[in-house]
């Protein structure tokens, strides 16, 4: 009988060995975990800036592309003007 509450001795301290370990890896998990929303949620608020930088950059270059469509039309008015004004001071000078 003695053998048996031995074994069961044993028995019990290798469960609650076991049962502390379980614990310390629960634990680490959940770090890890914590740490992981935490990563999360600071890269989403990453994500979150550079997707209004881009929506600023775009709106730039949108400004941009307008204003260059504006010059270059401005541009070719001038240089058909720039022609016009050539002939005429050729014609007159003839």
């Amino acid at each position: 009988m003695a053998g048996g509450i031995e074994r069961l001795r044993d028995n019990y301290e290798r469960m609650a060995g076991r049962i502390e370990r379980l614990r310390g890896n629960y634990e680490r998990m959940a770090g890890r975990i914590e740490r992981l929303r935490s990563n999360y949620e600071r890269m989403a608020g990453r994500i979150e800036r550079l997707r209004g930088n881009y929506e600023r950059i775009t709106g730039c270059i949108e400004r941009l592309r307008g204003n260059y469509e504006r010059m270059h039309k401005n541009y070719e008015r001038l240089s058909r003007y720039y022609d016009h004004l050539q002939k005429t001071m050729r014609g007159q000078a003839k």
